[in-house]
């Protein structure tokens, strides 16, 4: 093997190893491949929405950035301005080009295999890890919970964990330098604030102890702070969209926050959410070899690896309840309503374990083995998850969701060309993000499912003209209309050719706007976002990510 390596240069090196990720990533999905079942997990209806939403706004060009036509029963809600928007887009794409919604998540599954191992392997790497153990601990990875959390139910901190170990793979330069990288923190940063924004939250408390060291260490500590303070204005810049669009939906709305959890002790990796841990097993053996060999009296640590285990240790405690993160949620605390899920830091903790694992030159035929079981364990576990398709329970997006057909005709639905089919027998009444216009206590899932679910079939629904409208269909006997469409306080009104003024109708408690029939033009409405500073700050988002990577890359071509 060692005289083999030296005929091979260091990029075709590279090349084998990502040829040697992609294959085991495509093995990866051959459970999915083979039975063609698919997995309806707790949140796919929701992504499944947005994405289906981003996919036609590419398709027809037409594109409404803040609010959604398309999808989430074309209701003009803001779902995806405030969730990972370029990702959505991503996401978009892949809809749109495959043929159905099986297609898909085959496709996007095996992406997410091959964007976590590329990841990891890069890390890795930039750890001064050998190839070869580099390629096994990419493999390991996305064996791991923190990447099979979407591939067997759609939790989108997935797709935050899969970019993570790339953005964390700049700390080894810190540390060794003692200096900002340039462009590349701001990078970082700014791609997997536009993934997942826990994610980013998470890879920005790793970051603090590392930038701190190296200031405290640094020579020029005056050129450290000026260039991280370049390095900060530059994320802000290639997140602006983002910015502008929580500030300002913020300030003009009260918006009902995502589920708050009130059992965060209960998931989280030392009770019911255990399979973080074991998921694979080596997971658990991973760090029990850690603790027992690092905290050896006689074990010499480098300064990265002795820093490194500090953060772990500190995120392996916030995912267990030794946080007392129920009586948190008690008292209101905004940072545990954020979290949700404690066992989402355990995401961290399965990175740098994996790195310190393979950095204590554990042998190469041992790290294989290793890597073989956790393969076999986690097609065993994909294969157990994709059988419950044939079950009663095949739909595991919770109690709320909505059926409108047969099992036999929804299943179906999800392999038929038009992916809208699907959406419309399987709805979830998610009310994240909905505006709140009452004091009172009041179900949003409640309220979501019966003025806009179950009302959208008496309306007629379609883009015209860069806006949708929407007319109603039935005999109304009544002198009002509540038309099922979310109205914030930049979305517009208009019928026929005139803008409703605000005094012309009232809204419900989530924003549906109840009109006078003497005000209606048709019996139908109009409706648009009008805030030209998202439109604004979206071209200096795009223009900020553009001379950016240009920069980069003429820097590389100089070099």
């Amino acid at each position: 093997m060692l005289s083999l390596q030296k005929w091979i240069t260091r990029d075709s090196q590279t090349a084998y190893a990502i040829l040697f990720i992609v294959g085991i990533a495509s093995l990866a999905v051959l459970p999915q491949l083979i039975t063609g079942n698919m997995i309806i997990g707790s949140d796919s209806i929701f992504h499944f929405n947005r994405f289906f939403d981003a996919a036609q706004q590419i398709k027809h060009l037409n594109f409404e950035y803040a609010i959604s036509t398309y999808g989430f029963q074309e209701s003009g809600r803001i779902v995806n301005a405030l969730y990972g928007p370029f990702l959505a887009y991503f996401h978009g794409m892949l809809v749109l080009f495959t043929p159905n919604w099986f297609i898909y998540q085959l496709v996007s599954n095996w992406i997410l295999f091959i964007i976590s191992g590329l990841s990891m392997f890069v890390f890795l790497r930039k750890g001064d890890i050998p190839i070869i153990s580099s390629c096994l601990g990419a493999v390991f990875y996305f064996t791991t919970f923190s990447i099979l959390y979407w591939v067997t139910r759609q939790g989108f901190t997935s797709w935050g964990a899969a970019i993570m170990p790339v953005c964390l793979a700049l700390i080894f330069s810190v540390i060794r330098d003692k200096k900002v990288p340039k462009y590349r923190l701001s990078i970082s940063m700014a791609l997997i604030f536009q993934t997942h924004i826990l994610s980013a939250l998470l890879l920005c408390l790793i970051y603090i102890p590392i930038f701190i060291y190296s200031f405290v260490y640094c020579n020029t500590k005056k050129i450290f702070m000026i260039n991280l303070l370049k390095e900060i204005l530059l994320f802000f810049m290639l997140t602006l969209n983002i910015w502008y669009m929580y500030i300002s939906t913020r300030l003009g709305n009260e918006l009902i926050t995502p589920f708050i959890n009130k059992t965060m002790s209960l998931n989280t990796v030392n009770n019911n959410s255990f399979y973080w841990l074991v998921t694979p097993l080596f997971m658990i053996i991973f760090l029990i070899y850690l603790y027992v060999m690092l905290l050896n009296k006689h074990t010499i640590l480098t300064i990265t690896q002795f820093i490194l285990f500090g953060i772990m240790t500190v995120f392996l405690i916030l995912s267990t309840s030794i946080i007392p993160w129920n009586m948190l949620i008690e008292r209101g605390n905004e940072i545990a309503k954020l979290v949700q899920f404690p066992f989402r830091f355990f995401v961290p903790v399965t990175i740098i374990a994996i790195y310190l694992v393979v950095s204590t030159k554990i042998p190469t035929k041992s790290l294989t083995s290793i890597v073989i079981i956790s393969l076999v364990q986690m097609l065993g576990l994909f294969y157990m998850t994709l059988s419950n398709w044939t079950s009663d329970h095949y739909i595991q997006s919770g109690n709320k969701t909505v059926i409108f057909a047969n099992d036999t005709l929804v299943k179906a639905s999800f392999y038929l060309g038009d992916k809208k089919e699907a959406l419309a027998l399987v709805e979830k009444p998610t009310p994240d993000y909905l505006p709140k216009y009452t004091n009172k206590k009041f179900n949003g899932y409640s309220a979501y499912k019966n003025k806009i679910i179950d009302q959208s079939r008496y309306f007629k629904k379609y883009r015209q003209d860069n806006r949708l409208t929407v007319k109603y269909k039935g005999n109304a006997n009544s002198t009002v209309i509540e038309f099922p469409v979310i109205v914030y306080k930049n979305t517009n009104i208009y019928t026929g050719n005139t803008k409703l003024d605000k005094s012309n109708f009232e809204v419900s408690e989530i924003g549906t706007p109840i009109i006078d029939k003497k005000f209606l033009h048709n019996n139908q409405i109009k409706i648009c976002y009008d805030d030209p500073g998202v439109k604004y700050m979206l071209l200096l988002s795009v223009f900020s990510w553009l001379f950016i990577l240009i920069k980069m890359a003429t820097c590389k071509l100089n070099n």
